[in-house]
């Protein structure tokens, strides 16, 4: 199964949580089940997000909607600093 690593800077963690929370229903549906969502020990404001995914077809369904453009703004993620890595567990 795959995993998904995503960095990023947002402008205000407690105003991103209020938006990421909710928003984990629709992406368990996708099949991206967060399994950390982190805070950076220096930057409070800088997440690391590891999540599982079912299928990367799937995912990329969920990050194709129409209203991810509106939830990335209300929760002020800063996107220049967005990355993301592909991961694999070995056997």
């Amino acid at each position: 199964m795959p995993y998904l690593l995503v960095h990023y800077s947002v402008r205000n963690y407690k105003r991103w949580r209020k938006v990421f929370d909710p928003d984990t229903v629709p992406q368990r549906a996708a099949g991206a089940h967060v399994r950390y969502a982190l805070q950076d020990a220096k930057d409070p404001n800088h997440i690391s997000i590891l999540a599982y995914i079912d299928d990367p077809k799937r995912l990329d369904k969920l990050m194709r909607r129409k209203n991810l453009p509106e939830l990335i703004k209300k929760a002020g993620v800063l996107l220049p600093t967005v990355r993301y890595r592909w991961l694999k567990e070995e056997p």
